[in-house]
């Protein structure tokens, strides 16, 4: 995903099928998600790391390469659902 922050934003709602209101509201400085985007979020956030801690993540990452190039705590911080989940 390429971009501004608001645009991967989109982006990544759009790959997970979630709609700006319903599902998920960009503020000033949070993403606000729903249970259900959040919950689809955790689950995914969870089998990488039950995977990791039984030793069967073969430093495959989950996130794309073109995302592991922050330097920012506060981008990290704001888009790490984002990250996680596209």
């Amino acid at each position: 995903m390429q971009g501004s922050d608001s645009e991967r934003i989109r982006q990544c709602a759009a790959a997970n099928g979630w709609q700006e209101g319903p599902d998920y509201k960009v503020g000033h400085r949070s993403i606000w998600l729903s249970y259900f985007a959040w919950k689809m979020v955790e689950d995914g956030l969870r089998a990488v790391e039950k995977g990791r801690r039984q030793g069967e993540d073969d430093d495959e990452s989950v996130v794309p390469d073109d995302a592991t190039d922050y330097t920012h705590l506060e981008e990290r911080t704001t888009t790490r659902a984002t990250i996680i989940s596209c």
